[in-house]
């Protein structure tokens, strides 16, 4: 059926004559054949895309690792540090007792006991005892050694026949009457890590292994008395134990003994952790009793004799003490 085109005419206009009509002219178009709709090409199937893999559990790559000293890292020593020079008081310090980077302090020891004009020392806080988390058959092979913390560096800048004049040239924390003086050791030297993975289920050599004892962070609250301010109860042992994460320092129950070096990367194990008291747990579960997870990843910035100092270079968890570390 063709569709007429409505179009209107004007006739043309001439002076002295009526207004001009309007006609309407019926047009109709010529038909053009229909064109039939192009068949829709079949859809392209997708190629296949590789599914990523399960978030946390394939290796990934770890960051470089590259530190410098000094570390203010603390260390566990055996045996303990004389206790012959100390800190007896901050020069012109009348209302303060605690000196920091560029005070003057006495020391308790002068020129008839050795000290001299120019003489490095390091200042370190005792803080208490340590002892392995795995328990020993004998206290001896329980014990690690004093555990102290990097204060400040100092140099001596005069001295008297019973006593002698230093300043503090780099902090840790404020140098407190009554902390430790002993010449200063030979720097520590810097460590680094190249390129690695991590993954949960990784497996090391197993060479040398051990467990974490305690963090650096739990025993900055004990001072030079050894007694951590506060109340302290059964409830708050997690608090006790410490919860270490990225950049932080650990101690691990290994050291030069066992072929410990500062640089060596060590992996944190945890066993599979199941509540018993959410749902009751399968027989079954059993299977798991040997299995664990990789947690972390610590590096040696400081390795003593029974006891090293470490820093956390990675942790998908809070490392905490107990946990088991192994080397890579």
């Amino acid at each position: 059926m063709r569709i007429p085109l409505i179009a209107f005419s004007l006739a043309a206009t001439v002076v002295g004559q009526s207004a001009p009509q309007i006609q309407t002219v019926l047009v109709f178009p010529e038909e053009t054949p229909s064109r039939a709709a192009p068949p829709s090409k079949p859809a392209k199937t997708a190629d296949a895309v590789p599914q990523p893999p399960l978030a946390g559990l394939a290796p990934q790559p770890l960051q470089r690792v590259k530190l410098s000293g000094p570390y203010c890292s603390g260390f566990i020593r055996m045996p303990a540090i004389s206790r012959d020079l100390k800190v007896l008081a901050r020069f012109r310090g009348y209302d303060s007792v605690l000196a920091t980077e560029g005070d003057f302090i006495y020391l308790s020891q002068g020129s008839r006991d050795g000290i001299a004009v120019g003489n490095p020392y390091q200042v370190v806080r005792p803080t208490k005892k340590m002892e392995r988390p795995n328990g020993r058959s004998t206290k001896e092979e329980r014990n690690l050694g004093m555990h102290y913390l990097h204060i400040a560096q100092i140099k001596v800048v005069l001295t008297q026949p019973e006593f002698s004049l230093a300043r503090v040239f780099q902090t840790c924390d404020a140098v407190e009457i009554g902390d430790i003086a002993e010449p200063l050791q030979i720097s520590e030297p810097p460590v680094e890590a190249g390129p690695r993975t991590f993954s949960p289920f990784m497996t090391v050599t197993g060479d040398v292994k051990g467990a974490v004892v305690t963090t650096l962070s739990v025993l900055l609250n004990f001072g030079s008395t050894r007694a951590l301010p506060g109340v302290r109860t059964g409830n708050l042992s997690l608090l006790e134990k410490g919860l270490a994460h990225e950049g932080t320092i650990v101690y691990i129950d290994v050291g030069r003994r066992e072929a410990v070096k500062a640089g060596d990367l060590f992996i944190v194990y945890r066993p599979i952790q199941l509540n018993k008291d959410l749902y009751p747990l399968p027989k079954e579960l059993r299977k798991l009793q040997a299995a664990r997870t990789a947690i972390g990843e610590l590096i040696v910035v400081k390795a003593g004799e029974r006891a090293s100092a470490a820093m956390v270079t990675y942790a998908d968890d809070a490392i905490s003490a107990g946990d088991s570390v192994e080397r890579r």
